[in-house]
């Protein structure tokens, strides 16, 4: 019998030990490396905002303070100096007071999202396109840019440099801007690190980037498939309602978000739970497999 053996199978071995402790360690060291590059964009994007916020605050007083100083020293100017410092002045104190954040009321950014959305479900339905949503990366003269694809196939719809939107003529597809293209390229530029190549820290940077960069929701939760060709995104109070609507920002965002960074085309399955005020995204890319909207084999 060995040291680590025991009569009592029930008893704990220094091996069981050992094995159970170097799991927590390895388990704590994940976390706190986790926290870290979230605490990093966090900075990252504060950083971003509050430096346009100083810029304007100190342009708005510089020009007080010159105005001022122009009218005691330029009598004859008076008239025209002082109403300008007095401008300057207050505009430099009622920015730097304002510059702790920008406040839109959320039922009005849904407002505006909902007629949007609303629209674009009747142009669909009108098509008769299925409800399939896939967000394909279509290369340009710039680079790439991700669309949104409504049935059909790419190759079939492109013309040109690939300008959205494009309509099939026989009607059998579209190939949309998305909501999240915009997003995904200010996310990019305030990125103080660049935009991770793996499934599971793109999910943590575009999920960082919903919960504190755009506040679109308040808390998100994920998980990685473990053949990593998958991800489930569960989101917590959406500012633009339920996430289910037609290219919903926060979906569309996620989807935008894979789809470059993986250099992939990326399906969404987006549900509702209202009894928790929850949305879940299932993200699905194809990576190695036939390129559904090309007919194209994916590399892996």
């Amino acid at each position: 019998m060995s040291p680590n053996d025991s009569s009592d199978g029930g008893a704990v071995t220094p091996a069981k030990t050992r094995g159970a402790e170097g799991s927590r360690l390895r388990s704590g060291i994940e976390s706190t490396e986790t926290e870290q590059r979230s605490d990093r964009l966090r900075r990252g994007y504060e950083s971003r905002r509050s430096t346009g916020d100083r810029r304007l605050t100190a342009g708005l007083l510089a020009l007080g303070v010159l105005s001022l100083g122009g009218a005691i020293a330029l009598p004859t100017a008076q008239r025209v100096l002082f109403p300008l410092a007095g401008v300057g002045l207050f505009g430099g104190v009622l920015a730097y007071g304002l510059s702790a954040g920008r406040f839109i009321d959320a039922s009005d950014g849904e407002r505006v999202y909902g007629a949007f959305a609303d629209n674009l479900a009747a142009v669909t339905d009108t098509l008769g396109l299925t409800d399939e949503r896939t967000y394909v990366p279509v290369p340009n003269s710039t680079g790439v840019e991700v669309r949104l694809l409504l049935s059909g196939r790419v190759d079939h719809l492109l013309s040109g440099e690939g300008d959205a939107p494009i309509v099939d003529p026989d009607g059998r597809g579209l190939l949309l801007e998305p909501s999240g293209g915009d997003l995904y390229d200010e996310f990019r530029e305030a990125l103080t690190e660049p935009v991770a190549t793996s499934p599971e820290p793109i999910a943590e940077q575009l999920i960082d980037a919903l919960c504190h960069r755009f506040e679109f929701v308040t808390d998100a939760d994920w998980v990685v498939s473990g053949d990593g060709q998958r991800v489930e995104i569960t989101v917590s109070d959406s500012a633009f309602g339920p996430i289910d609507r037609f290219d919903h920002p926060v979906p569309s965002f996620l989807g935008v978000g894979f789809a470059a960074a993986l250099d992939s085309e990326v399906s969404l399955e987006v549900s509702v739970e209202a009894e928790r005020n929850a949305g879940v995204v299932v993200c699905r890319w194809h990576v190695g497999e036939a390129s559904q909207s090309t007919g194209e084999r994916v590399p892996s």
